[in-house]
């Protein structure tokens, strides 16, 4: 199990327990360089065990290995806020107040977004955790207009 933490107060750092919950290893600080984070809002593994962590304020992903051992990264011009691996092969990503979700492909490119700032249906002040369902429908909690909204592939 792999938990990020520094949201708010505390060292920004992931950690890492075992099955049972015992403490294995951690890694990470706060700053901008390869490893180190500003704030770590989010994390998934996909199917290689590859660690991916949204680093909100410093506008990026980063991939780590189970280790910690730095992997890469991939920049964007908004803050990395809630992520989702699809089995699709693309990350779902909210990006913070700038009221939009993305699709991203693995490297880093966006293939397109949807929603703006706002109160309104499609609109977030902060889309702050995504989840996608089996029927592919996402689900996007907005911390500041205190609901959830979702989108339904058609």
């Amino acid at each position: 199990m792999y938990v990020a933490q520094g949201h708010v107060r505390g060292e920004p750092r992931i950690l890492k327990f075992d099955t049972a919950g015992n403490f294995i290893k951690q890694w990470g600080s706060r700053g901008s360089a390869p490893g180190q984070m500003l704030v770590a809002h989010a994390i998934q593994i996909d199917a290689q065990d590859n660690i991916y962590v949204a680093d909100r304020e410093n506008f990026r992903i980063q991939i780590f290995d189970t280790e910690g051992n730095y992997l890469r990264e991939m920049k964007f011009n908004a803050m990395a806020c809630a992520l989702y691996l699809h089995d699709d092969g693309f990350i779902y990503m909210t990006s913070g107040f700038d009221g939009e979700w993305a699709k991203v492909d693995m490297e880093g490119n966006i293939i397109g977004t949807l929603g703006r700032p706002g109160t309104g249906n499609g609109e977030f002040g902060e889309g702050h955790f995504l989840v996608v369902d089996e029927n592919d429908n996402v689900f996007i909690g907005d911390v500041i207009n205190r609901r959830i909204q979702k989108y339904e592939r058609k």
